[in-house]
């Protein structure tokens, strides 16, 4: 089993520089090895950096369309309540506030302060 992931590292890190070679412009040692033997040019044409700069560009415009945004908002819709639960949590509030020691006066001017939220 470790054999096999040894294995299986070499061939992955051996295509990864390959791709990082073609990245920079540079030819392997047994590539330019070869080109030299035939009577070729080295001049490396760096088309793989055109290529990764067109992919991006398409992964650009396909994930992020040009004016628009890449994601939606929408409100939460708020359910309404049915007056029973409304008014029992109105009192619960009320009794808390009474318990604490505020004073009615003060109690009855923050709920008609907050009427239409509460109402």
């Amino acid at each position: 089993m470790l054999q096999i992931a040894k294995t299986d590292r070499v061939r992955i890190d051996a295509r990864l520089l390959d791709c990082l070679r073609r990245r920079k412009g540079e030819y392997s040692a047994e590539k330019l090895g070869a080109i030299k033997d035939m009577g070729g040019s080295d001049i490396f044409m760096m088309i793989t950096g055109a290529k990764c700069r067109s992919a991006k560009s398409w992964l650009s415009d396909l994930f992020s369309p040009a004016g628009d945004k890449p994601y939606t908002l929408e409100p939460s819709p708020i359910p309404d309540m049915s007056p029973e639960i409304k008014n029992q949590l109105i009192s619960e509030a009320v009794q808390g506030a009474q318990e604490l020691g505020v004073p009615p006066e003060q109690v009855k001017q923050l709920l008609m302060k907050h009427r239409d939220r509460i109402l």
